[in-house]
């Protein structure tokens, strides 16, 4: 559990359950249950955030778990552990998603100071079960992005 993959194993205990103890498959299937019910919590704060960035004609870039989560089955939903909600917008974008996820009730938690090599802030709700990570660019070094032209050219909509 330490390294958050335990609903993870929910595929294990699917096919081999008849072979393992009873108490690691209930173990394992109630991580992954409430695991389901978290993360569907985390899609519609993800959903709520897209339309509010949508509705300043802004198209954030899922990143990370928050991709995952935008396009898996519904019943794939719950294997993986995400404590945050990781959005790329383009820079010139990034004041005004900061003021419309400000506008449905997100508090800053954190921003980088002006001048910093990679901006991002983290953004959270007291009633939400995670944060939202906004970012400029996409994670790693950004040579590794610069012959590749404008991000959204290189991405596949999704309907939330």
């Amino acid at each position: 559990n330490q390294t958050l993959t335990t609903p993870a194993l929910i595929d294990f205990v699917d096919q081999f359950g008849a072979m393992l103890p009873e108490d690691v498959c209930t173990y394992v299937g109630q991580i992954h249950r409430r695991n389901v019910l978290r993360n569907n919590r985390l899609l519609a704060q993800l959903e709520e955030a897209v339309v509010a960035m949508n509705g300043l004609g802004i198209t954030p870039i899922m990143l990370k778990g928050a991709s995952t989560l935008a396009t898996a089955p519904e019943e794939r939903r719950g294997v993986r552990i995400m404590s945050d909600l990781d959005i790329m917008v383009m820079p010139e974008e990034a004041g005004e998603a900061v003021a419309a996820l400000c506008a449905i009730g997100y508090e800053i938690d954190y921003r980088t100071p002006p001048g910093s090599q990679r901006w991002h802030v983290d953004l959270s709700r007291s009633q939400d079960v995670g944060a939202i990570d906004l970012q400029q660019a996409a994670p790693g070094p950004a040579y590794l992005y610069q012959s590749l032209g404008h991000a959204l050219n290189h991405c596949v909509p999704a309907l939330l």
